[in-house]
């Protein structure tokens, strides 16, 4: 295992920078994932550290060794892609130990390690099939036990679970994090999608432009986010906005929002008449029979263990994420007041977005 260390890394194709002097500290054994909308260099960046796209400027440091003139095979990692990459007339048996073969390690070694492996990912009884004898998840567990079996100090997983259908993607998540718990080797994941980065990450980066957003745990980017932008993308649904300007009422603070006039209880010096940006997740809304603000719903989608509410109030779209099967659902054209859970609303300032208890 290894730590991974980018040092202001640069990448710049002919005149166009697209990694702008990232700078990112992966410890031992730790599992990191990089999230981010489509374009924003997270695929970049980890096929930088794995050595297939060269480093314009700044350093790539394994274990604290400069590693940017070394080639992808001695740095001694594993990549996972989004396709499976599996030789189609090799059965899983050959598939799993042809890394091991190409180093010519003993047959029996590679018996050995390729059966372990299989037992890991229950793989066993399908050794000797061929890729197209196996299921799309069964496939991608292949590709991810012949990047184990080489026991790399570093794996790179590349979207690899984007190909996979939405039930499947979830059960091969919790194969992936308990591989991980099992095995504890250094992890980078790239993806677009933030649940995945929510319920595998030690530690999430958000990249935006070629910059990184914010760094930190699941739970810390989810109630504590720097700026509008990773308040938005992390999360599902996505945190409402309301534009408003912060305001002193019969000797108390509040927000004066697009909405409506909604409670100011966050703790952080700012002028009245601060134009800001009110965010609070739809799942921090609750239906009151007075306060709040008024809104009609145009739409309820039951989605099984919760309910999504679609509203409109005074033109502004608002989401209300009903998680107590006990409230009853509105209907659609039903005029309905929804008020912020206490101490659950973010403010950003409305010109730089960022968070004001961040600022």
């Amino acid at each position: 295992m290894a730590t991974v260390t980018t040092r202001k890394v640069v990448k710049s194709f002919g005149n166009v920078e697209v990694i702008h002097g990232i700078e990112l500290n992966v410890a031992d054994g730790e599992f990191v994932v990089l999230v981010g909308p489509s374009g924003c260099g997270k695929s970049t960046l980890l096929r930088m550290i794995a050595g297939l796209v060269d480093v314009t400027s700044g350093d790539i440091e394994f274990d604290g060794r400069r590693v940017n003139d070394v080639a992808p095979r001695d740095r001694d990692i594993a990549m996972v892609f989004q396709n499976y990459a599996l030789y189609p007339t090799k059965t899983v048996r050959q598939n799993l130990g042809f890394s091991l073969k190409i180093r010519r390690e003993a047959q029996a070694e590679i018996e050995r390690k390729v059966d372990a492996v299989a037992d890991l990912l229950g793989l066993t009884k399908l050794l000797d099939r061929l890729p197209g004898q196996l299921s799309g998840g069964q496939r991608q567990r292949v590709a991810m036990g012949r990047a184990i079996v080489r026991q790399p100090q570093v794996f790179l997983f590349d979207e690899p679970l984007s190909n996979l259908d939405a039930l499947l993607r979830g059960r091969m998540r919790s194969e992936i994090k308990a591989m991980h718990q099992r095995i504890g080797t250094t992890s980078i994941y790239v993806t677009h999608d933030q649940v995945e980065a929510m319920t595998l990450a030690d530690q999430i980066v958000v990249m935006n432009g070629g910059r990184v957003e914010q760094i930190g745990s699941p739970l810390e980017l989810y109630h504590h986010p720097v700026n509008t932008f990773v308040a938005g993308f992390i999360g599902a649904p996505q945190m409402n906005f309301f534009k408003g300007r912060i305001l002193s009422q019969a000797g108390q603070r509040v927000a004066d929002t697009a909405v409506g006039v909604l409670p100011f209880d966050i703790d952080v010096a700012t002028d009245d008449g601060r134009e800001i940006s009110y965010g609070i997740r739809p799942e921090h809304l609750g239906f009151v029979a007075e306060g709040g603000f008024e809104a009609r719903v145009k739409l309820v989608e039951p989605m099984g263990a919760e309910s999504l509410v679609l509203a409109e109030a005074r033109g502004e779209e608002v989401q209300v994420l009903i998680r107590d099967e006990s409230v009853p659902l509105p209907l659609p054209g039903e005029i309905v007041r929804l008020a912020p859970q206490r101490g659950k609303a973010c403010t950003f300032d409305a010109v730089s977005g960022c968070n004001l208890v961040a600022a």
